[in-house]
């Protein structure tokens, strides 16, 4: 979807699809992580006496897990806009616009927001 919106070349496709595919393998480790945490958490509540203490590291460690995708996400992007050029940028910026537009409605229909927006 970027590569066509922002018309790349061949080299900056090239460059976008090593982005992505490290991207995509960084995410993919983080959201395994991050769903082991969630699930640990949740499997304390079959123990007689559910250790608070050890839900509470499980969901700070989930939560850190979540800004490092946040971070990484961020990154990403930042990264695909150093290569394209001044006319690309604006429309990389009406593209980023339009995201954060996304997620703010679906944050108000509670479903939060995925990585998945430059597909």
């Amino acid at each position: 979807m970027l590569i066509e919106r922002l018309n790349m070349t061949e080299d900056q496709q090239e460059k976008y699809e090593q982005l992505r595919s490290e991207y995509r393998q960084e995410l993919r480790t983080l959201r395994i992580e991050k769903m082991k945490a969630r699930k640990q958490t949740f499997l304390l509540l079959q123990d007689t006496q559910p250790d608070t203490m050890k839900a509470q590291n499980l969901t700070r460690e989930a939560a850190d897990i979540q800004q490092q995708m946040e971070l990484i996400t961020f990154n990403h992007f930042k990264n695909i806009k150093n290569f394209l050029t001044e006319e690309q940028k604006e429309q990389f910026n009406e593209f980023v616009g339009e995201m954060s537009e996304r997620f703010t409605r679906s944050h108000r229909r509670g479903r939060g927001h995925r990585h998945h927006s430059e597909e």
